[in-house]
């Protein structure tokens, strides 16, 4: 099957890519809000997906 070469990136990566309209703080603070909701998220779906495992036998 051949693959599939998209090169126009556009504007959204590569020297052309368009300016953000957030300054450097705004994002780091948006990206930490976004990494602590996943990093809670995947707590609560851990202690779920492992319950009961102490009762499973090897």
């Amino acid at each position: 099957k051949p693959r599939i070469d998209n090169k126009d990136a556009g504007n959204d990566y590569g020297p052309n890519a368009a300016e953000t309209d957030i300054s450097e703080e705004e994002m780091a603070l948006k990206k930490q809000r976004i990494l602590n909701a996943l990093q809670e998220d995947n707590i609560h779906e851990i202690q779920q997906a492992t319950v009961g495992q102490h009762d499973n036998a090897r």
